[in-house]
């Protein structure tokens, strides 16, 4: 039995990541802009303002994970050439200056949403149907069904070299978004709480759920969106697997 450790796919994942980046800059962020939650939209302007050059840079250095303000992401910065670092340092300035200017009206959003009786209504609601959607959903896809707290609902694709597990998250905006873990046949994480901008290095990404009619359609893009990149990884790893046969 062939077994793909974390080792073999990190590598060819970061240039999969990078040769989706560069897709992106030539079609305008057309796969992106499929993401119609608020921070995603903050993320996708900010990036559409940068200059080509810059772009071309981003392309090559945020997939490594060093847009974060985390110590790793820091240690990362200090390794990339001087036209590298002053291209993200750029755009991390321009990033913390439209989040401060922002940051006042959505505490203000956040706390009118909390003290609204409407809102919290509208997410017990959402909770209750998508367990419904979950079901339909799986049997459409023929995915296993895994359930975890309330507002959070898995869907497992088994392979010959493993599973992939997606997880569809209700946030409190409302919005949805997904998490994706790959684990290869004897059960070792491959990829973790992965999510297709967090690949590119970007961000966050969700699709907004304004009410009770959206819910079905929103979940649906997730799941379809998740399981693109599913695909898109399980390419990854057969092409291992055939460079193992040669």
């Amino acid at each position: 039995m062939q077994i793909i450790t974390i080792q073999d796919f990190d590598g060819p994942a970061l240039a999969w990541a990078r040769n989706q980046f560069d897709q992106e800059i030539q079609s305008d962020f057309q796969r992106t802009r499929q993401f119609d939650g608020s921070r995603a939209k903050e993320h996708l302007a900010l990036l559409r303002r940068q200059s080509p050059e810059q772009l071309a840079i981003l392309a090559r250095v945020l997939p490594l994970g060093v847009f974060w303000q985390t110590p790793d992401a820091h240690e990362k910065r200090s390794q990339l050439s001087a036209e590298e670092r002053t291209a993200v340092e750029k755009l991390i300035a321009d990033y913390n200056s439209e989040k401060y200017g922002s940051f006042q009206k959505l505490l203000q959003k956040k706390w009118d949403h909390r003290r609204n009786p409407e809102h919290g209504k509208l997410i017990k609601e959402l909770v209750k149907d998508g367990r419904k959607i979950h079901r339909e959903i799986g049997e459409q896809k023929d995915l296993e069904l895994a359930t975890s707290g309330p507002g959070e609902w898995g869907l497992i694709g088994r392979r010959n070299w493993g599973r992939f597990v997606i997880s569809i998250n209700l946030g409190g905006a409302p919005s949805l978004s997904y998490r994706m873990g790959l684990y290869n046949a004897t059960g070792d994480r491959i990829r973790f709480y992965d999510h297709y901008l967090m690949a590119l290095g970007i961000g966050a990404g969700a699709w907004s759920v304004r009410d009770r009619s959206e819910l079905s359609e929103k979940f649906l893009r997730a799941v379809d969106f998740a399981t693109w990149h599913a695909n898109e990884y399980e390419v990854i790893i057969n092409r291992i697997l055939e460079g193992r046969q040669q």
